[in-house]
């Protein structure tokens, strides 16, 4: 399915470069689905991004109106070590209007706004708006018109009812497959949030994300996978499809028992950074006086590093309310290829997302490293949301 924090194509490249799991879960085609024609989903786009970190990746959007695109945060964001920033808009294509990739038109963007908690570090915020440079050509025809949001009240009902919304994508239709070439759509049962903060504990938050999918046949179980990150979760109503989700993130592609998170639009999150209008929930999501906004601290406290396996040793503290650390490695690493009897070479930073669990005292993450300089980094987060600043830490692992 989709996965934040982790481009399919960046995925497959450092897979080659470092012997250890792929860090991060791939953005996610649909899985189990079909084709479907543009006119029943005119709201429907993909998106082509290149970046400081890939070459080139692929996400859907959706048309909030003729001037702005809505997608996943994750799909507009360069990722640099712990730090975020907006993808520069000349990186970002639109294709609309069709559901052929070879017939699409292309559109260009003039801006790219992410939402800032997102920037800030906290996943959960998976929302970007994209500004186009120029009208889509044809809005408000049969192939290129806007989708309207849901509300709270109805997409609750819906979820209390045991509904269904229908997902669309031009991803993978197998877990780390290529993707589409038509687009196709399938049905997921929404699910309550309990299935979805079971399956993801510390990244799915049921205030502004919406849990679809995860079927329980032994495969083929109908998903959203690599390549739909930022498109469209709709839900039927007797006035048509409204938005009820944004692909965020996922465990693999068509996996039994395992649902998807969608960021929920019409959140009070949300909603009035998309420009949701009347759709926005009425609740404010703005602090109260009250809130806890004292920040946690961090120390990483040892990097033990034996025959290439390295242990990572983390002490948090904030009251007893450290919620999770995460953390990453990196290297520098000159790349270089040829193209039309030309030799190009770049130096990039790689860099691996470690898995951190708590111990008895405080978090601790293990890797399998190649014979490298690394830099660590690390931050925490508490129960009320708030940030530690960022530990550094740089080390080496040797060949014995």
């Amino acid at each position: 399915m989709r996965r934040a924090w982790g481009l399919a194509v960046l995925t497959a490249a450092l897979l080659a470069l470092w012997s250890v799991p792929a860090w991060g879960q791939a953005h996610l085609s649909v899985v189990a689905g079909h084709d479907v024609p543009i006119e029943n989903h005119p709201y429907q786009v993909r998106l082509t991004i290149n970046s400081s970190v890939v070459l080139e990746s692929e996400c859907g959007g959706v048309i909030r109106d003729s001037t702005h695109v809505i997608t996943a945060a994750h799909c507009a964001t360069d990722e640099l070590l712990l730090s975020r920033r907006p993808t520069a808009p000349r990186n970002v294509t639109v294709y609309f209007g069709s559901a052929n990739t070879a017939s699409q038109q292309a559109a260009g963007v003039s801006a790219v706004s992410v939402e800032p908690r997102y920037l800030a570090g906290d996943s959960t915020y998976d929302a970007a708006l994209l500004t186009l440079a120029a009208p889509l050509p044809g809005y408000g025809g049969p192939t290129v018109n806007g989708i309207p949001f849901t509300t709270a009240p109805d997409l609750q009902a819906a979820i209390d009812a045991g509904g269904s919304a229908f997902a669309t994508g031009f991803g993978a239709t197998t877990e780390n497959g290529g993707t589409s070439d038509r687009l196709q759509g399938v049905s997921l049962p929404l699910r309550p949030d309990s299935a979805c903060e079971a399956k993801y504990p510390g990244e799915y938050a049921g205030a502004r994300m919406v849990c679809a999918g995860g079927g329980s046949a032994a495969q083929n179980n109908p998903d959203t996978c690599q390549g739909d990150s930022g498109g469209p979760l709709a839900l039927p109503t007797a006035a048509g499809y409204r938005l009820a989700g944004i692909t965020s993130f996922g465990e693999g592609c068509g996996r039994r028992d395992t649902p998807g998170a969608y960021v929920d639009p019409s959140s009070a999150d949300i909603c009035p950074f998309l420009g949701g209008g009347s759709a926005c929930s009425a609740a404010t999501s703005a602090p109260s006086t009250s809130r806890d906004t004292t920040k946690p601290r961090l120390q990483i406290t040892r990097i033990r590093c034996r025959k290439r396996r390295c242990t990572f040793s983390f002490r948090a503290s904030d009251a007893g309310r450290v919620r999770s650390v995460s953390a990453q490695v990196a290297r520098r690493a000159r790349t270089c290829r040829r193209a039309g009897g030309k030799r190009t070479c770049r130096t990039r930073t790689l860099r691996r997302q470690l898995k951190v669990r708590r111990a008895s005292r405080g978090f601790t993450a293990k890797a399998t490293l190649k014979p490298h300089k690394y830099a660590l980094a690390a931050t925490a987060r508490d129960r009320a949301g708030n940030r530690s600043g960022i530990a550094r830490k740089k080390f080496r692992v040797r060949r014995r």
